[in-house]
């Protein structure tokens, strides 16, 4: 195998790696939600202990991503630093929060408080996403602006050449 498919395969196996890992994430988000809205408390224990699992899981899943781009020598290592840094940062988050969840007495309240701060990190993205477009709007509505004054302009500087060239016609030069 050359090193272009072995770079081609290894992007491959970054893809299926990350969709493994969104996958994880999202069933993490769904029983940490379901926990929260059971009433019965030895129902939620048993959805804890699923949560646990999954955050077990969700931890084997970022250590691999962890591992597959810090191997190998890429052209897209400054994006294979970042994402390093993003999923430990991740991972750091996922143990402390089964950490509290294990040592909270009150494991409704820590529920919603992991909830919260599994959703937040989505509302801040969604929030610089309308923020950029709420830019991009203003933006065109000053270019918008600058088109129809520029247009403006040059119709009245027509119609006031037009109109003085009526009033007083230019000068001629030539015996009548």
């Amino acid at each position: 195998m050359n090193a272009k498919q072995f770079e081609e395969s290894r992007i491959t196996e970054l893809d299926r790696a990350n969709k493994d890992y969104e996958d994880a994430k999202g069933n993490y988000q769904r029983m940490v939600r379901q926990a929260i809205s059971e009433k019965d408390p030895k129902k939620r224990d048993e959805y804890i202990k699923t949560i646990e699992a999954e955050n077990i899981r969700l931890t084997r899943v970022v250590q691999g991503l962890v591992a597959a781009w810090t191997e190998g020598d890429t052209k897209y290592s400054d994006l294979a630093q970042n994402k390093v840094a993003d999923f430990e940062k991740e991972l750091e988050d996922f143990r402390h929060d089964i950490e509290e969840l294990r040592s909270g007495n009150d494991q409704l309240a820590q529920l919603k408080t992991l909830f919260n701060t599994l959703t937040n990190e989505n509302a801040s993205d969604r929030k610089t996403f309308y923020g950029y477009i709420v830019a991009i709007l203003v933006l065109l509505i000053i270019v918008f602006v600058f088109f129809v004054y520029s247009y403006a302009s040059s119709v009245v500087s027509s119609v006031t050449e037009t109109v003085s060239n009526v009033i007083a016609p230019p000068p001629t030069t030539g015996y009548v």
